[in-house]
Order: structure tokens, then C-alpha cells, then sequence
């Protein structure tokens, strides 16, 4: 059995769908096929705005419309691409879809707020649109599925602000409920039931999460991940230009970078795959054709780091003063009033005289945490035991990830003599035992700087120059045809001689991934 997940980038129009119903039949001719759907792009972020207007008590009217509005289009287009669908059917349970999300908004009306199960409800319409239309596109093409309900076992724990799904329960009921499946399975993602059996959701990209759900109740091959991408790649490519494909990694390596950044995979999906020895693979629906990225138990060979992460709006708070030396139960008393609070620790670091403790948070809860912990502590900050807490926002986190670090000396020095060359200042430093991650909070501001320097030294070890013209006369068109006309020249001595500005006294030409030289002149 596989287990194929879609995430909303390959669900957005019509086409889409026709081309991942061809992925999953393609599937099916090999192995039976168990289907997870988010809701098409932008759809939740709609929802999610409509649930805001519902506990604002502000007109909803406009909002459900052009909701109703963009699916219909998505599910009109589809019919008109593959006319041997049953148009009246489909027409049918959409409209019963709509019928049920007015239901749900009208409900949310009277009572003057949206409740938690009845927000859960609205926010999963959009992954049953995608379960509904897929389910069309399938039966069109004479295949046989079967429907999977999450409610009906997923049974998540939503005591904490992020849910989990207790896997244990949801593996019995789930094979209580479908002994038998068809070759084909669908199941909507990111939502399933509390332990109250009222609808509850896994989170925002929850859809992950409930594919590694479904993979470990049926004990899945392996579990595929399908969206926009290639698969991971060992470092943001929105930032570095030549950033390089992995082929494979660890689950270890895999969690690390979900959860310092890494946007492809979401941070929970990894360990139900991992406790199960579930691999999973990340591919593109585009180009379905290319392996994509192996997650599994082995780490695959090549170099000591495996990519470099990073994780922006990050915010450091400081807890220190003389009474935190010696005295015992400090940080249980710290982490204790984060926790009550609901936010998460991303990061700890600590000074060796136990003078100073210092822990990275989300930006976004700075300010709660400060908060909590100046109750926590009004008494030692006002006996001046403890110094007043103090924040730093705008910050990002800069991590190193591999398996094959704790084999390698000097790793360390690189990091930081790269982060030094991009005149980035390092404001504190963490590293796990396992030594499979290094880890530097640095400006914000600066983190692209950091990114692409630590690439460089670290990956693609080839000098980089970014040069400036600042006048392009005679002399300076000369020079530009000269650094042009030695670019092959360059290339073989392993150096990038980019020039990312030509001014003049009038105006100025700027590429920051280095200007066409062909061409600069027009």
C-alpha cells in the first residue's frame, strides 16, 4: 500500500486535478493507493478569513460568496476538460457541500461566535471540495475508490495549541471501520476528531500530518508527499541560486529541518513515519517523472552537511541576575510559565556561570512570553535577584543539519569563520549531543548574507565577488566587456565574479544575482 498526499499548490485549477488523477492511476497499475487531499491553493487562508468575519460578528456575505464562487469555477473547468464525468452528480454533492458550509456559518451567526468544532467543520470544507471533485475525475475514469471519513478514527489531542493525533486509537478504529478497501482509497486531510468526538483540526498544513497518520494505521510501503517542488533541497533556493537537490536522508536530518525552517515538509509529519519505519518521499506533481527526495532511515552518502536551514521572526528572551547562580529549579520555573502560556521553546541556550539563560520563541509570542514570565517572576525582578527580562525581536535562526557531523572535525570553525566573512554578528549559539545540528541566532536582517556565505563555503566552495560599476563610460564599458569576455576564464578557476550594479550619473541597473552582460547597455 502507498500513501500519497496533495497538497493544495497541486490541487489549484483544473488542470492540476486532471494531472493528479493521472499520478494516482498511474499508482494504482502497481500498488493499491490510499489519498490524501488538502484544499485547493488560497482556499483555507478564505476559510480561515471567513471564521475571523464569524467571531467578529462583520458580514460574511461577500466571503462565502466568492468561496462558492472560486470552487464552482475550479469544479466547471474540470467538466469541460474530461466531459465523460458525471457532471450531475458532482453538481449534486457540491451543492450539498455549500448547503452544509451555510449551515455552519448561519449556526456560528446566531450563537454570536464560532465555536472550536464548528470552526474545525468550515476550515475542512475545502479538502472535502478536493475529496469530492478528485472522487469525479477517478470514477471517470472507470477506477474504483473508496472513501475514507478521517471522523471516523483520527482521533486527535487538542489539549495543547499543537494538536497530535493519538495513533495508538486511531490504528484500532481505523481498521474496525475499513477492513476492506478498494485499490483506490481518498481521504480528506488536516482534520479528524477529539477525544470528545467533536471535528477537530491538526493544524495549519495538517494535510502531512494526516497522510503520516493514514501510512501508520495501514502500516503504508511508504508514504509520498507530492507538491510544487523537486523535493528538499540543501539550502532555501529562493535565496541561493545554485542550490543543490538531495537524493536522500534521514528522518533525523528530515526533523531537523522541518522544524528550523524548511518549508517542504511539516515538523510533526516526520516521527509517526520514523516510530513505524515508514519511508517517504517528496516529489513534484509537475514533474512526476524525477525520484524526488528519499526520507527513510539511512542518510545516503555525500557530505558531512546536509543542508543548511534557517527560521525568520524569531525572538530571544534573556532571563538573568544573581539570583539565578546556584539556585536550584530556576529553569524548571522558567520553561513551567512558557509552557501554561501555550508558546514553544524553538531554541536554549545557557552561559556556563548559570548567570544568564536565553531561549529563542516565535516572534509572534514574544510578547506573551514576556509577559508571563515578569509574573511568574514580579517578586526576584523586584528584590533584584533577577534582572528585568529582556527581549530581542527581529531575529532569525541559521542551522547546520546532517547526520555525518559528529565524523568531522572543524564543521564548527567553518560555520562561524563563513558567518564572519558576511560580517554577521552571532548573537548566541546552540548545538544538540548528537552534534547533527549547529545552530546561530543572527539579525534578521542578515540572514541572506549569512545563507548564501555559508553555501558558498560550505557546499559549492567557490569564491564569490559581487561587483559595483559606478561609471560606464569609455573606460567603464571596457571594463565590463573584459569581466565578460573572462568569464569562462573564471568559471575554470573556480571563482563568480558577479557584477549586481552599473550606474551612471543618471541611473542605476541592480541584480542581486548578477546582471546579464550581454545586454547591460539596454
Amino acid at each position: 500500500m502507498y500513501v500519497l498526499k496533495f497538497g493544495g499548490s497541486s490541487l489549484a485549477d483544473a488542470k492540476r486535478f486532471q494531472q493528479v488523477a493521472a499520478i494516482i492511476q498511474n499508482t494504482a497499475r502497481t500498488h493499491a493507493a490510499a489519498v490524501v487531499v488538502s484544499a485547493p491553493q488560497g482556499m483555507t487562508n478564505a476559510l480561515v478569513n471567513l471564521v475571523s468575519q464569524l467571531n467578529s460578528q462583520t458580514n460574511t456575505e461577500q466571503t462565502l460568496n466568492d468561496i462558492q464562487a472560486h470552487l464552482t469555477n475550479i469544479a466547471q473547468a474540470v467538466v469541460k476538460l474530461v466531459p465523460e464525468l458525471d457532471s450531475a452528480n458532482l453538481n449534486s454533492q457540491q451543492n450539498q457541500l455549500f448547503e452544509k458550509l451555510n449551515q455552519l456559518t448561519q449556526g456560528a451567526k446566531l450563537l454570536g461566535h464560532c465555536p472550536a468544532s464548528t470552526e474545525a467543520q468550515i476550515l475542512g470544507s475545502g479538502e472535502r471540495f478536493s475529496v469530492l471533485l478528485l472522487n469525479a475525475l477517478l470514477q471517470s475514469l472507470l477506477l474504483k475508490v473508496s472513501l475514507i471519513d478521517p471522523e471516523e478514527f483520527l482521533v486527535v489531542e487538542d489539549q495543547t495549541s499543537e494538536p497530535v493525533a493519538n495513533i495508538e486509537i486511531s490504528t484500532t478504529r481505523f481498521k474496525r471501520a475499513y477492513s476492506e478497501l478498494e485499490n483506490i482509497a481518498l481521504m480528506p486531510g488536516f482534520y479528524g476528531v477529539n477525544t470528545r468526538g467533536e471535528t477537530a483540526t491538526l493544524g495549519r498544513n495538517g494535510s502531512d500530518y494526516s497522510a503520516a497518520i493514514l501510512a501508520a494505521c495501514l502500516k503504508s510501503e511508504v508514504c509520498e508527499i507530492w507538491t510544487d517542488v523537486d523535493g528538499v533541497y540543501n539550502v532555501d533556493p529562493r535565496l541561493v541560486d545554485n542550490a543543490q537537490h538531495i537524493e536522500k536522508m534521514s528522518y533525523q536530518e528530515a526533523m531537523e529541518l522541518s522544524y528550523f525552517g524548511a518549508k517542504v515538509l511539516h515538523p510533526k509529519t516526520i516521527a509517526p513515519l520514523a516510530h513505524y519505519n515508514i519511508a517517504c518521499r517528496i516529489k513534484n506533481t509537475n514533474t512526476p517523472e524525477k525520484e524526488g527526495t528519499l526520507i527513510s532511515k539511512e542518510s545516503g552518502n555525500g557530505e558531512a552537511v546536509k543542508a543548511i536551514s534557517h527560521l525568520d521572526n524569531v525572538a530571544m528572551i534573556n532571563v538573568s541576575g544573581p539570583g539565578m547562580k546556584g539556585m536550584v529549579g530556576m529553569a524548571s520555573r522558567i520553561f513551567s510559565a512558557i509552557s501554561l502560556a501555550n508558546i514553544s521553546v524553538i531554541m536554549i541556550s545557557q552561559s556556563s556561570a548559570e548567570y544568564c539563560l536565553s531561549f529563542c520563541v516565535p516572534g509572534s509570542e514574544a510578547e506573551a512570553a514576556l509577559t508571563c514570565l515578569n509574573n511568574a517572576f514580579e517578586l526576584e525582578i523586584k528584590n533584584e535577584l533577577l534582572e528585568p527580562v529582556d527581549v530581542k525581536k527581529h531575529l532569525a535562526i541559521v542551522t547546520l543539519v546532517g547526520d555525518r557531523m559528529q565524523q568531522q572535525k572543524g564543521i564548527a570553525a567553518k560555520f562561524f569563520k563563513a558567518l564572519s566573512q558576511a560580517k554577521v554578528n552571532i548573537i548566541a549559539i546552540a548545538q544538540d549531543s548528537s552534534e547533527r545540528s549547529i545552530s546561530a541566532v543572527i539579525r534578521s536582517q542578515r540572514t541572506e548574507d549569512a545563507v548564501k556565505v555559508c553555501h558558498q563555503n560550505l557546499f559549492s566552495h567557490k569564491p564569490a565577488i559581487d561587483a559595483f560599476i559606478i561609471g560606464c563610460g569609455t573606460v567603464g564599458k571596457e571594463l565590463i566587456e573584459q569581466i565578460n569576455r573572462q568569464q569562462r576564464w573564471l568559471q575554470d578557476k573556480n571563482i563568480a565574479l558577479n557584477i549586481v550594479a552599473i550606474a551612471n550619473s543618471r541611473q542605476i541597473l541592480l541584480d542581486k544575482h548578477g546582471i546579464q552582460l550581454d545586454n547591460w547597455q539596454s
